[in-house]
């Protein structure tokens, strides 16, 4: 935005001397620019002229002075905040010259469990000062996590709030959206107006789960569009709340059946095409061969996904039935280690016997259908 920072270079001129953008997202441009009175780099925020437009500025200000006040070594402090001549909101923070978490995890995928650990364990330190001091951050994400010496720093804290505070209905109402899906708790992503520190703990979790995994745990345009159908839901069907409006279920779920969809057309393509393939280059007897194979294959490896999968269901179905005991004959029930070893298979486990075996016994019928099928075309 040239214009925006030009406006800013004039507007700004005797506090601060802007230098380059370095960043952009959903809620504010970020610039690099010089603190003049104390001559020092600072992380100058102004907020989106759309987001701005909808938003009581002095309410905003009054709103974001309340993070001023967190002091905790791992929270990025609020340097200043203010309104331009004309009219953009600007906060402004500690320049930070390290890396954010989001540019290790590009660089590095998963981190060791020790190191997670640690970072997290930092993390849970800041969220825990400033939930007693009443200010929830609303959009924790990788992106809003610095270090600085190695240690985490958890930057635009309060900020979201602030924001939702002063725009109200208002914020909704323009479709902007104050959070990040892949890290939104299932509450805030549906807009409910109830919403406290427990989000945080959510985004929390969201982002160990990415350093330990390599990914968030809702990845993909799938379910960032079902998290968009629920908050339209939830704002254009007030009466979903008090249960006088029903939701539309269909919709939903049409979503997702079309991407599986989707997702299936290469490995169905894969399928068809292979055994065309092989039987035209390679003939009757290779095609014969891959059809006895993939069979035998298929049956086996179906039989052991089903069986394994439903010995993992049952064995936790067993424990919770309480009729598991160790040599003493005390009943090894829920909240035991054997339970919570059977709860990780039977999440394994499901999967297995519910999708990926029964799915095996129809590629062998494909297979098998295709090449029978075509096998005139194999012959020679």
């Amino acid at each position: 935005m040239p214009e925006l920072r030009d406006q800013l270079l004039h507007a700004l001129a005797d506090r601060y001397a802007i230098e380059r953008e370095i960043g952009a997202g959903g809620m504010a441009t970020v610039y690099l620019a010089r603190d003049l009175k104390h001559d020092r780099h600072v992380a100058l925020k102004v907020l989106d002229p759309e987001l701005a437009a909808v938003m009581g500025v002095e309410r905003f200000l009054a709103e974001i002075r309340v993070t001023a006040h967190l002091q905790h070594p791992n929270l990025l402090p609020l340097f200043d905040s203010g309104e331009t001549a004309n009219g953009s909101l600007f906060y402004v923070m500690p320049f930070v010259e390290g890396e954010s978490l989001r540019h290790r995890l590009d660089r590095e995928k998963q981190l060791p469990i020790d190191e997670a650990l640690r970072i997290t364990t930092a993390i849970a330190s800041a969220l825990d000062y400033a939930h007693r001091h009443h200010v929830i951050h609303r959009d924790l994400k990788p992106e809003n996590v610095l270090f600085h010496e190695g240690q985490p720093l958890v930057a635009d804290f309060g900020i979201a709030l602030a924001v939702s505070q002063a725009g109200g209905h208002r914020i909704t109402q323009t479709g902007l959206s104050l959070g990040t899906p892949a890290y939104m708790s299932p509450e805030q992503a549906t807009g409910d107006r109830a919403i406290d520190g427990r989000t945080d703990i959510y985004s929390l979790g969201a982002i160990l789960y990415e350093m330990l995994t390599g990914e968030p745990p809702h990845t993909g345009t799938t379910a960032q569009a079902i998290i968009v159908e629920v908050r339209r839901q939830f704002r254009e069907m007030p009466g979903i709340m008090d249960y006088s409006q029903r939701p539309d279920y269909a919709r939903v779920v049409d979503i997702t059946t079309r991407a599986a969809l989707r997702q299936m057309v290469l490995p169905g393509a894969v399928a068809v095409a292979t055994p065309i393939i092989v039987g035209l280059l390679l003939g009757h007897e290779a095609i014969a061969g891959m059809l006895m194979v993939g069979t035998i294959a298929g049956v086996l490896l179906a039989t052991v996904l089903n069986n394994g999968g439903g010995a993992w269901d049952n064995a936790k179905k067993y424990i919770e039935s309480g009729h598991l005991t160790d040599e003493n004959g005390t009943v090894l029930g829920k909240r035991t280690p054997a339970h919570a070893a059977a709860v990780v298979g039977d999440t394994v486990g499901d999967p297995f016997k519910d999708t990926a075996g029964p799915s095996l016994h129809v590629l062998v019928k494909l297979l098998a259908t295709i090449t029978l099928v075509l096998a005139p075309l194999f012959i020679r």
